[in-house]
Order: C-alpha cells, then sequence, then structure tokens
C-alpha cells in the first residue's frame, strides 16, 4: 500500500535522511502539534473519578510507551499540504508500506476516541 508523508523542505536535511536511510521519525504523544491528537474521554455512566483516574493513569501508561507518524493514503490532500508541506511548498513522500504490517492502523478523526462507555456512540 502506498502512503505518504508530507514534509516541509524547511529542514532539508530530515527530509533526506527519510530518502537516503528509508526511516521515519516517530515522535512521542508529548512531541505532536495537535493538542486534541491522542486525547480520550471516559464516560461509566455515573462520576466514578476514582474509577476514571484508574482507568487513565493506565491508558497513559500504556500511551507513554508508544510512538507514532502521521501518514495519509491520499497525495493531493489541500490540507496537508497546507499544514504539513509548508503551504504547499514541501514534498509528499511516497511510502510503499505492507497491507498487513502489524502496526499500521488507519485512524478515524472525531472529537474523541472512546474508551469506555456505557452509552452507545452518536
Amino acid at each position: 500500500m502506498k502512503l505518504y508523508k508530507y514534509k516541509s523542505l524547511q529542514n532539508l536535511w530530515h527530509v533526506l535522511d527519510m530518502i537516503v536511510n528509508q526511516r521515519v521519525y516517530c515522535a512521542h504523544w508529548s512531541e505532536l502539534n495537535d493538542p486534541l491528537e491522542g486525547r480520550y474521554e471516559i464516560y461509566l455512566g455515573k462520576k466514578d473519578v476514582r474509577r476514571e483516574k484508574l482507568i487513565a493513569g493506565g491508558i497513559e501508561k500504556a500511551k507513554s510507551k508508544l510512538r507514532l507518524t502521521s501518514l495519509s493514503a491520499d497525495p493531493a490532500n489541500f490540507l496537508l499540504w497546507s499544514h504539513y508541506a509548508d503551504g504547499h511548498n514541501g514534498v509528499a513522500l511516497e511510502i510503499d508500506m505492507p497491507d498487513s504490517h502489524k502496526n499500521l492502523f488507519k485512524v478515524n478523526y472525531t472529537p474523541f476516541s472512546y474508551i469506555f462507555s456505557d452509552e452507545p456512540k452518536k
């Protein structure tokens, strides 16, 4: 499967490193530029602060071990060119990924990702 990494050319060394060494930088959650990325909401029916803190602590501990990068299936996404390719002055590097790569997940953006909920998703 062909995926794309939008990059600015402001730091050409990062782009060249990706091309020459065939690697992609994977950031820690704390380094992401979108303040809502990786955020979630816990709803357990009635308020249970102790249980919510316990669940949130487990989620945060698991997240702290992860690193990630964002790729797109669309090489011509206007918004991604605007935000991540220096206002259409950068590049979209094509990355050939195996369809069955165990660490490849499609992300659907919503206001929050529901982890636990006693009420149905809207």
